[in-house]
């Protein structure tokens, strides 16, 4: 019975410690900061205003929104129409 009791407990320990493993990223320092996630490809690469500040008509005309845009995880298509590309 004892042994049958530290095999079972044995393979728990096994498993939470798989587990643990598995979600490391959530137990170590941030590699990297935090503006620039979530890491993935943006949806569109036109910059979008996600809030504009309240106009006051007694102040001059000026700039009221900021245009935002993913930076980096970009691509970039391009034909190259030189003779010997693939695309020629």
């Amino acid at each position: 019975m004892d042994m049958q009791y530290t095999k079972s407990t044995n393979y728990i320990k096994h498993f939470f410690l798989l587990n643990l493993q598995r979600i490391r990223k959530y137990e170590a320092p941030r590699h990297g900061h935090l503006g620039f996630g979530p890491r993935k490809r943006t949806r569109s690469h036109r910059g979008r205003v996600k809030a504009y500040p309240k106009d006051d008509a007694k102040k001059p005309v000026h700039l009221t929104a900021f245009m935002g845009y993913k930076a980096g995880m970009t691509h970039i298509v391009r034909d190259l129409e030189r003779p010997g590309s693939s695309k020629f």
